[in-house]
């Protein structure tokens, strides 16, 4: 073995890196750490970082690396960047001739509805590093494989107490615990990997994919010759063993340039001058995850049973920690798709506000922003963390949840009377006309009998005139009823006719008499203002309090427990005149309030609701800002949503 001259100051280079982490918007969650010269930002799927928020341009911006750090440029973008950092604003835009600001060790971009919080750190490396952007499996030979046992019997069979690479499983492991972050999980187990095994030059992690076999997920590369990217050599045959066998191995070359058997070496294997390689299976509690692996290049350094059984252990938490993030991914997927599917439903029952929820929840996302970009104002110290946001989104998209147990007649009701309704009071009318002239034949024959004489046959031409008559007349109520009906706002006078019209009745046989309006009918076509009754308003307003019952039915985890209670009360307002609570200013949290303003934007700017006469955008804003002065809105919101977060959202608003 050749030991190889240690490193001095002289041969470090300082580098900076980038890791972003989006912490609120539609890729919450997501985490990516960068070595590169040029990392570029946008919602275009070439972007080396994308981002699909709709208020992100295709090419937003771009991080350039120099040796002060990153420089944030904004590629000329539609709404520009915010940028937050060492308690300083930033905006880059356009119209303000700034573009380009160079970034501090942490802060947070602010595009559109998404925080991107970023962290530039500075590493240090041998001079002589190369990155490795990708690996090729090539087809290997039969070398020399020693295969070690489970993780539990590796680790009493030879480590003790006293071999100092323990400590770096034992930090590993508790920096794993509860980590969710593919990112951040490789990052920290590839770190690990060179400090255990200081001979290795490269580590590598292949998962499994269906239909794809062991696809690269991870190469990192230390102390290698070449400079430069390029693609790393590694058999396949040999990563194939271990997913077969299911056991860590130890590759070593021996002294001559071919095998025991007189096979020759793979050409990638000569080329890259490995002289000893492990690898070990990622195995879950249920599946194969894939393959982990080290090895030594262009040195003559050489792993040993020991080393073999370590990596055996680390691959063991390594395989614990991949899966947990795996099973973290599933479930946000599942509970994703709980939404959507919840969303669908709601809007199933209640077609005509279609995307109504996601744009209320876009339009309080957008808002909740506009808070945490303040300086000045009651809402100047407000900040909403990422976990806040998201919570507010759940709340802002389920907020309707309780209308599945709506009626769908008062959902669905454009006018005052339902289409069943109307062709009811048609057939009544058809039937009166009907009996009116039955009731002035029988009193003609009454009268000719009284008399002991036929009747007079004038009299019959005098009684079509009268049901003519009574026919236009019956008509001309009718046409009044349909356009009743389809108007949004009475007059005294319209509401006099018609209870003018509901007063008529007309005699049955027997002594019976048939009103031509039911009380129903005249109460649905007084009612001042829309198509909904008292009854149906009150069945209408129950959605709110079905939505806080249905949504405490589903256990929340700890970041999302006031989800039904935000949603629960998005319809309260400051003064105490909401519902279904009544409850006032001191007990309605920031978040409620910002949903409340969101979900009266949408609802009146939306010209399909059947039950609400749509306003535009500036009559919308109006209203606001009255209920904002009456004290039912908060009034610093209603500003912050108009001057801030609406031009923003603008281009949601449904058009005709």
């Amino acid at each position: 073995m050749t030991r190889q001259a240690p490193s001095t100051l002289a041969t470090l280079l300082d580098r900076p890196v980038l890791t972003l982490t989006v912490e609120s918007g539609p890729d919450y969650g997501k985490s990516i750490r960068f070595d590169q010269p040029r990392i570029t930002l946008g919602r275009a799927a070439h972007n080396d970082f994308t981002v699909r928020d709709l208020y992100v341009s295709g090419n937003h911006g771009v991080f350039l690396r120099s040796e002060e750090g990153f420089w944030y440029k904004d590629l000329n973008s539609s709404h520009g960047t915010q940028l937050e950092m060492g308690g300083l604003g930033y905006h880059l835009h356009r119209d303000r001739k700034q573009l380009t600001v160079l970034l501090s060790d942490h802060g947070v971009l602010r595009l559109g509805a998404t925080s991107i919080h970023f962290e530039v750190e500075r590493v240090y490396h041998s001079e002589r590093e190369r990155g490795a952007s990708g690996m090729t499996l090539t087809q290997a030979t039969d070398d020399q494989f020693m295969a070690s046992s489970t993780p539990r019997d590796a680790f009493s069979h030879h480590f003790g107490a006293k071999d100092k690479r323990l400590r770096v499983l034992f930090k590993l492991a508790n920096q794993l615990n509860g980590l969710s972050h593919l990112d951040k999980i490789l990052e920290l187990v590839s770190d690990a990997a060179f400090q255990a095994f200081g001979q290795a030059n490269l580590f590598a992690i292949s998962l499994l994919h269906d239909g794809r076999g062991l696809q690269p997920i991870l190469v990192r590369t230390r102390d290698l010759a070449e400079q430069g990217p390029r693609e790393v050599a590694m058999s396949r045959s040999m990563l194939e063993r271990v997913v077969r066998t299911r056991e860590t191995v130890l590759f070593f070359r021996g002294e001559e340039e071919e095998t025991a058997d007189g096979g020759e070496l793979t050409e990638s294997i000569v080329q890259a001058n490995i002289s000893a390689c492990m690898c070990a299976p990622l195995v879950g509690q249920k599946n194969m995850l894939g393959v982990m692996m080290v090895d030594t290049r262009q040195s003559n350094s050489r792993f040993n049973r020991n080393d073999l059984d370590l990596f055996c252990v680390l691959a063991s938490n390594v395989a614990f920690a991949l899966e947990r993030a795996k099973l973290t991914e599933d479930i946000y997927r599942m509970f994703e798709g709980f939404v959507e599917a919840s969303v669908v439903a709601i809007e199933s029952r209640d077609p005509v506000t279609a995307g109504h929820s996601e744009r209320v929840a876009k339009y309080s996302l957008a808002l909740a922003e506009a808070v945490n970009q303040a300086r000045s104002g009651q809402y100047g110290r407000l900040r909403f963390s990422s976990a806040e946001l998201t919570e507010l989104r759940y709340a802002a998209l389920l907020h309707d949840f309780g209308k599945v147990g709506v009626r769908e007649g008062v959902l669905s009701k454009s006018e005052r009377l339902t289409p069943e309704r109307m062709a009811l009071i048609e057939q009544r009318f058809a039937y009166i006309r009907g009996i009116y002239r039955q009731n002035l034949l029988e009193d003609l024959v009454r009268d000719a009998l009284s008399q002991c004489m036929p009747p007079d046959p004038e009299l019959y031409a005098t009684i079509d005139m009268r049901v003519r008559h009574f026919s236009r007349q019956l008509d001309e109520d009718l046409e009044f009823i349909r356009e009743i009906s389809s108007k949004w706002t009475l007059t005294n006078e319209d509401i006099v006719a018609v209870r003018k019209i509901g007063g008529q009745r007309i005699s049955l046989p027997g002594g019976h008499h048939l009103d031509f309006l039911t009380p129903v009918e005249v109460e649905h076509l007084t009612t001042r203002v829309g198509s909904l009754t008292e009854d149906e308003w009150e069945d209408m307003r129950s959605h709110v309090s079905r939505s806080e019952e249905f949504l405490k039915r589903i256990p929340w985890s700890c970041d999302l427990i006031n989800v039904p209670d935000i949603a629960g009360a998005h319809h309260e307002k400051l003064n105490g005149s909401g519902y279904p609570r009544g409850i006032s200013a001191s007990d309605i949290p920031a978040r409620v309030r910002i949903l409340t303003i969101a979900d009266i934007f949408d609802a009146v700017t939306s010209w399909d609701r059947p039950y609400c006469s749509p306003l535009d955008v500036d009559q919308t804003v109006a209203l606001l800002e009255r209920q904002g002065e009456n004290g039912e809105l908060d009034r610093d919101l209603v500003q912050l949503f108009k001057i801030v977060a609406l031009p923003r959202v603008r281009h949601l608003v449904p058009q005709r």
